[in-house]
């Protein structure tokens, strides 16, 4: 298995299957992985193999609030693992005066001197606001 990421940011653009008798060549790994990526150079992108079966299902099974991040070692070869993501939600909330019959959308007229205030707020999974 190959994760192909993007040189400059580490961002993974893509992964391949798991095989434990025939794997990609690593150029076509990428290949494959950048071809709907406007304007991509091959020199623009790296992949990590993955040989393992168990770290293999990890990374491909990856769930909601989970993402595969690529990291540098300290000799310099790049190591792909699974981490945990930070999920928020925004709350939007007006001071509004009518609302759509249908959907209960607040409606906000453009009549050039109605004014309407909105506020947004960030919350985590607990509910506890961000900054």
């Amino acid at each position: 298995m190959w994760i192909i990421f993007r040189k400059s940011d580490r961002k993974v653009i893509g992964k391949t299957a798991h095989s434990s008798s025939r794997e990609l060549d690593k150029s076509v790994a990428i290949a494959e992985a950048m071809q709907n990526i406007k304007g991509a150079q091959a020199s623009d992108f790296e992949a990590v193999q993955v040989k393992d079966p168990a770290d293999a299902r990890a990374l491909l099974g990856t769930g909601f609030g989970q993402e595969v991040k690529v990291e540098q070692e300290s000799d310099g070869t790049f190591r792909a693992a699974v981490q945990s993501t930070e999920n928020f939600s925004l709350i939007a909330e007006t001071n509004a005066a009518s609302f759509h019959p249908v959907d209960n959308i607040p409606l906000i007229h453009a009549n050039g001197a109605s004014v309407i205030e909105i506020s947004i707020q960030k919350i985590d999974q607990q509910g506890v606001p961000v900054t």
